[in-house]
């Protein structure tokens, strides 16, 4: 007896359904989970790289059957297995040829189709040659236990190699035990192929359809003359009126509008720079001091010299001084003239008035003929 590594089984009471689809997705299993409700029904899931392919409860399937078989209660066993070159799962996880009956090439696309997660082991001679793949891609590649990534190349080469392709052992955390079963034998992958195409070369005979008996023709309907349409005489349809059309208002031509002469730009004169005050230059302090002596002698001899007073020669001197002129006693104001007599100022001041009224009253009587011979022109 055999403890098998591809294969565990467990109860759904511990381990329900949900949780070990999950697992086998998570770990991209491809195989079959059978199912039990504890008494004769059985149920089968196909899965391929963890997703649900295929589904049967007592070899029927339709839309509810998933949902029955998650109301289960009795056991469960998981089975991993390996699809063959047609497509259908084998019956182990070991599968095994000669690559002269299955070319490496081709070997290596059938992994990648059915996106596996397996091992491929290519040996010839001494040298042995591991591609792993997960869902269908390569991750490492060795060589005699060396990682190795030219070595496909030499794989694909060999003409008398043998191959094992193996997946890997049954881990995804869910409570269950390992079945303990003789040992699986491998299934050999050329066999598969051959049967394939013996099938696809069988002839297939095709039945003789059976002839359909000859119906009887049916009897002519009567003929009956259809009437012939009255001719219909259309209406004269009225001419249309044509208005006359009102002329269009000129265009007013519109007021030609002069450009504006641009102004002189009245040019700002620059405010002529200040000449700058010139710095007195620095003299030396002994050049200082020599003008400073300069000045006092210049101011000493532009000085009278003082008067010297001596009281032996001492003369007086007589000022000629002009006399007085007398003052005359102003002449005192000549009284006022008497103001002329009041009649005679009266009768000069009413012939000026009238003198006054006469130019005034000429002056309107012109105005108003000038205005008269204005209205007549």
């Amino acid at each position: 007896m055999n403890v098998s590594r591809n294969q565990v089984q467990g109860s759904l009471a511990d381990t329900p359904l949900d949780k070990i689809l999950a697992a086998c997705k998570r770990h991209l299993i491809t195989g079959v989970i059978k199912v039990t409700d504890g008494h004769k029904r059985v149920g089968h899931i196909e899965l391929r790289a963890g997703m649900v392919d295929r589904v049967e409860l007592d070899g029927h399937s339709d839309a509810t059957t998933m949902v029955k078989l998650e109301q289960f209660t009795g056991d469960y066993e998981l089975e991993q297995r390996l699809p063959d070159l047609t497509g259908a799962l084998g019956g182990a996880a070991l599968a095994e040829g000669d690559v002269s009956g299955v070319p490496f090439v081709a070997l290596m696309r059938h992994c990648e189709d059915h996106a596996l997660t397996c091992t491929i082991t290519v040996t010839r001679e001494a040298e042995t040659i591991e591609i792993e793949y997960r869902a269908g891609e390569i991750k490492k590649i060795m060589r005699n236990g060396t990682v190795d990534e030219d070595a496909i190349v030499d794989a694909a080469h060999w003409k008398d190699a043998r191959f094992r392709v193996i997946a890997p052992p049954l881990d995804i955390e869910v409570e269950g035990w390992p079945v303990v079963r003789p040992q699986t034998a491998p299934f050999t992958l050329d066999d598969a192929a051959k049967a394939a195409r013996a099938e696809s070369a069988q002839p297939v005979v095709a039945k003789p359809e059976p002839k359909p008996e000859p119906k009887p023709e049916p009897e002519p309907e009567p003929v009956v003359e259809a009437k012939k349409p009255e001719p219909v005489v259309e209406a004269k349809k009225p001419e249309p009126v044509v208005e006359a059309k009102k002329p269009e208002p000129e265009p007013k031509p519109e007021p030609v509008v002069e450009a504006k002469k641009p102004e002189p730009k009245v040019e700002t004169k620059k405010p002529e720079p200040k000449p700058e005050p010139k710095k007195p230059e620095k003299k030396s302090p002994a050049e200082q001091r020599a003008e400073k002596k300069k000045k006092a002698r210049e101011r000493a001899e532009s000085k009278p010299p003082p008067d010297v007073v001596d009281e032996k020669h001492v003369e007086t001197v007589k000022i000629d001084r002009p006399p007085k002129k007398e003052e005359k006693p102003r002449p005192a104001p000549e009284p006022a003239k008497p103001a002329a007599k009041t009649k005679e100022n009266r009768a000069v001041t009413a012939g000026n008035d009238r003198d006054l009224l006469w130019m005034l009253f000429a002056f309107v009587l012109l105005a108003l003929a000038l205005g008269a011979v204005a209205f007549l022109l």
